[in-house]
């Protein structure tokens, strides 16, 4: 949904691979607004302070990449100074690279999508519904001055873990190809929990 709009990508460290959060114990803090907070707030209950440390503490992007299966992630061969994601094992660089049908190679096709179609960089952006908390879809725009060229991206999304039929469906004409989908079968009216799809239409000028 992100990487189909205009304007520069941005991916933090782990995200390609689909890093997760750590739940973390006090004594592994090592963010000094937590510490702080965590000082500042005594009379709390343990499970809500918790809840909280992890909701806004800073150390989560500071935990070591997660590289391979082994020891200390592949990071280090001694203990690094934060503690390491206990998922590691499970989310690691060595795996997904592995895995055709892993985030990190998701990231690649959406880095060369957009190295490939222009009106990805440069195309007017259509939002399709702006009220709809539980769906996006947006069209792109872009013509080629040189050839003529119109080229028409189609994007739609459910955004939440239920099933939803997407109101925009009928929008996908019949020249259009899928570029990319994130689930195998082809995409139908009724998509299935976080599904994303995206079609290209290009016509002669």
């Amino acid at each position: 949904v992100l990487h189909m709009m205009q304007g520069t990508p941005f991916i933090y460290q782990g995200e390609e691979l689909a890093m997760t959060n750590r739940h973390w114990q006090p004594g592994e803090l090592r963010d000094v607004e937590a510490i702080n907070y965590r000082a500042s707030q005594s009379g709390l209950d343990p499970a809500e302070l918790s809840r909280r440390l992890d909701a806004i503490g800073r150390d989560n992007a500071r935990t070591p990449m997660q590289w391979d299966a082994g020891p200390y992630a592949g990071f280090s061969t001694a203990t690094p100074w934060i503690a390491l994601n206990a998922n590691h094992v499970e989310i690691n660089a060595a795996e997904q690279l592995a895995r055709p049908d892993s985030p990190f190679h998701c990231y690649r096709q959406l880095i060369a999508l957009r190295k490939a179609h222009p009106v990805i960089r440069h195309g007017n952006f259509d939002l399709l519904d702006g009220d709809d908390p539980d769906r996006i879809g947006y069209r792109r725009h872009w013509q080629d001055p040189a050839s003529g060229e119109r080229h028409t991206l189609l994007l739609l999304a459910n955004l939440t873990a239920t099933p939803l039929p997407m109101p925009h469906f009928d929008k996908v004409a019949d020249e259009m190809r899928l570029l990319l989908a994130n689930y195998p079968s082809e995409p139908m009216q009724l998509f299935a929990p976080y599904q994303c799809a995206i079609w290209l239409q290009v016509e002669q000028g």
